[in-house]
């Protein structure tokens, strides 16, 4: 009986022991963390040289500041990452007079869950000389960086990738995720790279956020929330607010102090950031320098300086259907003119790589627009060879019978019959037979890239 007693003790103490291990892991995998500390924590080694290798600064103190202030806990606790998750009420105090005209014009800080934030923005015309716009807001203060190099890894973003992405960002929004514009045609455009509202983009982001196992968890405690939503669709993902959808409902974003700051805010969450990268990376930078003017080498071939591939990206990102046209036609006006088949990768020269940039630039005036910042500005190579795919094969078109896994074509019998889309298959079962389709996909609604 002692003997029997003795070996029972031992085998509860290892399973209460196994039972604590396999919680432990759950939790990191439940984060998507793979054991890289959580912002507000210290680096981890290497992730402070990763972070300066993408541009980026490990500023654990200022980030632990500013998610103390914001809810009192870490703010990627909205992703479901850890015990402290919440539901995020977000609010614009005004913090200067009221205008006479009962407008919304004036200064807010962003208040969540009762405790004032690091974060505050303007409304209003007087803040804005060069575009001004009545209820309008783009640029925010207290905002900051939320990720560090390992993320930017765990995106799938080589390093090219993310300084075209990061040269980008800084055009556009500063380099924050929460940056809005509600000044232009697009009615309310967010975000790192400015996804476009009134084009649909942005709806296609929200679906995309709402569906990821990374970030749906967030979607609901931030957007849902505070009563943004979207309708995920086929062909048009509808974001809904205040009753209406699509263009009616960001006309009264735009309108409403209380909504403006939840995107503002919500770009301090570390899912959605994240989120926002491999969106991007799939819906434009993928396909842009995947694009295959004569059916058989793709622009990624071409174009092998990070400068170029830049303009290229850059370009599509704005107007996708022009960018391909313009880069087909100065192939076929420099056959005309010099007889070079600039179809064949091997003859596309630093000569022809930068009139390619002019040419863009040249279309760009046609349509009262700037040129393109200067790669020394941008602090990006024209070297070639210079653009770091990061991945064989990575812009291999696929054919039938093959399905894109984390970024290559592979053979369709690695998709299990009727397969659909989730964050651990990434096969999809499209009319009837298995066709290209994405791991990081965009959700079951969005047709394959």
């Amino acid at each position: 009986k002692l003997m029997i007693m003795k070996t029972n003790a031992r085998f509860v103490c290892f399973a209460v022991v196994a039972v604590l291990a396999l919680a432990v892991s759950a939790e990191k995998l439940q984060s998507g963390d793979g054991g890289v500390a959580a912002v507000g924590s210290k680096a981890p080694a290497g992730v402070a040289a990763d972070a300066a290798k993408f541009g980026l600064t490990h500023n654990t103190k200022a980030v632990r500041r500013q998610s103390q202030t914001s809810s009192g806990g870490n703010d990627n606790n909205v992703d479901g990452a850890g015990p402290g998750s919440y539901k995020a009420k977000v609010k614009a105090v005004r913090t200067t007079a009221a205008p006479a005209d009962g407008s919304i014009d004036g200064t807010y800080s962003i208040h969540v869950n009762g405790k004032k934030t690091a974060l505050s923005f303007p409304i209003g015309t007087a803040y804005y000389k060069k575009q001004p716009r009545h209820h309008s807001v783009q640029r925010y203060s207290g905002g900051s960086s939320v990720l560090t190099g390992a993320d930017v890894k765990k995106s799938g973003c080589s390093h090219s990738c993310y300084r075209i992405f990061h040269a980008m960002g800084k055009s556009e929004s500063g380099s924050l995720a929460g940056t809005l514009n509600t000044w232009d045609g697009e009615i309310v455009s967010w975000g790192f790279v400015q996804f476009a509202g009134a084009q649909g983009t942005l709806g296609s982001l929200m679906c995309y956020l709402k569906s990821h196992d990374r970030s749906k968890k967030a979607f609901q405690n931030v957007f849902v929330n505070n009563g943004i939503d979207v309708e995920c669709g086929r062909w048009l993902s509808k974001i809904k607010f205040g009753g209406a959808e699509h263009q009616d409902a960001l006309r009264k974003i735009k309108k409403s102090p209380d909504a403006m700051a939840t995107f503002l805010w919500a770009g301090q969450v570390k899912s959605f950031a994240m989120g926002q990268i491999v969106f991007w990376r799939i819906k434009f930078f993928q396909p842009a320098l995947g694009y295959t003017p004569d059916k058989q080498h793709a622009a990624s071939q071409m174009l092998t300086d990070e400068y170029s591939s830049y303009v290229k990206v850059y370009s599509f990102n704005w107007l996708p259907t022009p960018s391909n046209r313009w880069f087909q036609e100065f192939i076929e006006k420099t056959k005309a003119s010099d007889g070079v088949d600039l179809n064949l990768p091997s003859k596309w020269t630093d000569e022809y790589r930068l009139k390619y940039v002019a040419h863009v630039n040249m279309e760009r005036s046609k349509k009262n627009r700037d040129d393109y910042k200067s790669a020394a500005k941008l602090g990006l190579s024209t070297q070639p060879g210079s653009f770091e795919d990061g991945r064989k094969g990575r812009w291999a078109r696929c054919q039938s019978h093959d399905k894109v896994h984390e970024g290559s074509c592979v053979p369709s019998s690695m998709c299990k019959s009727g397969a659909t889309v989730s964050s651990t298959d990434g096969c999809r079962k499209f009319a009837g037979a298995i066709t290209c389709c994405l791991k990081d996909g965009f959700g079951a609604h969005t047709p394959d890239l």
